[in-house]
């Protein structure tokens, strides 16, 4: 199930009175908009781009809705609900105009008040590297953008919003005992122009071209948690406590990095890493795109469906799984390594391990070849090397 259709629906229909008829059209809606989702990922089409014909299709509905009863209607005093009976919809009154926030585009923290970053975002490309001060920076190149980045205990949260949007929140209003009918005409209009466009902004993202940059102590030991929809990452020359980055569409470059743990994730994009120490465990997922990976760390994980695999370095476990990808790891001369595990059913598979190491080295494949250039040695103090694929070659040396 799409949550993205289904938040639309749910707030196509927000305001409107709950009874039988407008529950079972709710319902039918949100079940054909879920049928016509699938129908279109079935025949191709990618999960945005069909959400986005969706999206289209229900454009309609909201002159349609304008006919059902409103739920401010049924619960409203009479003297309201008199109000509306003569063609108003609701009865209006302004505060006094406040100064709307200004739109900021960069920050300034102090690193000791942060010791985790997460955002959050849409097409924005993320920039992570050393700060020139020694403090934390975050800045959008994008002027048609609003940036916000706050602190709350010490995790820095960041988003990005559109300044329409941003500028959006700022409006209140409320439904005052007495009204002039004489005043409200302009008043009404300005007020009742909520549009789909609005809708829709509340739970799609936006497109931008857009990059945020993050500047941290060379040292600081932050943790990074960050998604986005399609934008790239790209992240150079820090000591870092964790790291995760997730993003669908994008690209992930990692280069002269040291850190606990690392765990990245993307769909069609590629990862990319360089000169990367992780002292406990590196986790890499993509669907389509390919993985390389060179630097060291103590276990390995990494798993593609159709992108290569590539790992250079040192490592004690590595475990590596594709269904058509290639999958080749590279030990360092001199590294410990004690157990190394690839499975695939069309890739091929390749290892070489340390000269001086000794293994226990396990091949099958169905219908591929093997070329194992080194003994099998079992014992406690050997290697464990399984290597497994349905149609792939196997090589290990």
């Amino acid at each position: 199930m799409n949550e993205t259709i289904t938040n639309i629906v749910n707030l196509l229909f927000e305001d409107v009175a709950e009874t039988e008829e407008t529950l079972a059209m709710r319902e039918e809606i949100l079940n054909n908009c879920q049928e016509r989702f699938s129908d279109l990922v079935a025949d191709g089409m990618d999960a945005d781009t069909a959400t986005a014909a969706i999206v289209e299709s229900l454009k309609g509905m909201e002159e349609v809705l304008q006919h059902y009863p409103r739920k401010a209607d049924v619960n409203a005093p009479a003297d309201e609900q008199a109000f509306r009976a003569a063609g108003f919809e609701e009865i209006p009154v302004f505060h006094e105009e406040q100064p709307a926030a200004p739109l900021r585009s960069a920050y300034t923290f102090a690193p000791a008040d942060v010791q985790t970053i997460s955002a959050d975002l849409a097409s924005e490309d993320v920039e992570i590297g050393p700060s020139a001060d020694g403090q934390v920076h975050v800045s959008c190149d994008n002027d048609s953008l609003c940036l916000k980045a706050e602190v709350a205990g010490s995790k820095l949260h960041i988003s990005v919003e559109e300044q329409e949007e941003a500028a959006s929140e700022e409006e209140s209003f409320e439904f005052p005992r007495e009204f002039d009918l004489a005043s409200l005409g302009d008043t009404l209009q300005k007020l009742f122009s909520t549009s789909w466009k609005k809708i829709v902004r509340h739970v799609t993202t936006h497109e931008s071209d857009a990059t945020v940059t993050i500047l941290l102590p060379k040292s600081s030991g932050i943790a990074v948690e960050i998604s986005t929809a399609s934008g790239d990452f790209q992240v150079d020359d820090l000591e870092l406590g964790s790291l995760r980055l997730s993003s669908t569409s994008g690209d992930v470059n990692l280069s002269r990095l040291a850190m606990n743990s690392c765990k990245a994730t993307t769909t069609s994009g590629d990862i990319d890493a360089e000169q990367v120490t992780v002292r406990e465990s590196v986790q890499l997922n993509t669907t389509s795109g390919d993985v390389e990976w060179n630097g060291s760390c103590t276990g390995f994980k990494a798993s593609s469906v159709s992108g290569d695999v590539e790992l250079e370095g040192s490592f004690l476990t590595a475990e590596i799984k594709t269904v058509s990808g290639d999958i080749e790891a590279r030990a360092d001369e001199g590294c410990t390594v004690g157990h190394v595990g690839m499975q695939s059913t069309s890739g091929d598979l390749s290892v070489s391990l340390p000269s001086a190491l000794q293994a226990d080295i396990q091949c099958k494949t169905l219908s591929g070849n093997i070329h194992q250039r080194r003994g099998s040695v079992s014992g406690t103090d050997s290697a464990s090397v399984q290597l497994r694929t349905v149609s792939g070659d196997i090589s290990v040396y």
